[in-house]
């Protein structure tokens, strides 16, 4: 049988490079996303889903106007990225996102150029976009403690200068 892609990514392998980081870097993956474009603001949400153990809701949306230059960013790992030759930019690699997806149960990206919603069934893209700025909206395994961890923890980051995290 003929596969097109030559090498497959085991993402419970790839989570686990993850879970030697502290939590908080879930966040400092995706803030580093956003500080890197042309976004002034981030809001990011995190809380424990009553009735569930060991998951929370983590939202982070931004005000990019462009949002996703290319959705094939949010799903694609070491694709050549536009940051590659700025020392100026955070991410050079393509990981950030990937590195969080691996410690998702499911996960919605939605941007100006489109949306994909990743579950169990795998990954699905639909045309339906934002206007301005994107939307990472998943269920994150993360137990309590770890979710007060983390929000403690976010509030070191050191935000870029006319730059504002809620």
């Amino acid at each position: 049988m003929k596969q097109k892609n030559w090498v497959d990514v085991d993402l419970s392998g790839f989570g686990q490079l993850m879970a030697d980081r502290p939590k908080v870097a879930v966040l400092h993956d995706l803030l580093q996303n956003v500080f890197d474009e042309d976004a002034t603001t981030a809001t990011v949400t995190l809380v424990p889903i009553d009735g569930r153990r060991g998951v929370a809701n983590l939202i982070v949306k931004d005000d990019c106007p462009s949002g996703f230059s290319d959705l094939r960013d949010a799903y694609t790992l070491y694709k050549a990225s536009k940051k590659k030759n700025d020392p100026t930019k955070r991410g050079r690699f393509n990981e950030g996102e990937k590195f969080v997806l691996s410690l998702c149960e499911s996960a919605h990206i939605a941007t100006t150029t489109g949306t994909v919603t990743f579950d169990s069934d795998g990954r699905t893209l639909s045309k339906k976009s934002t206007e301005s700025g994107s939307i990472f909206n998943a269920i994150i395994k993360a137990t309590r403690s770890e979710v007060e961890e983390m929000l403690r923890e976010v509030k070191k980051i050191i935000v870029p200068d006319d730059f504002t995290v809620i």
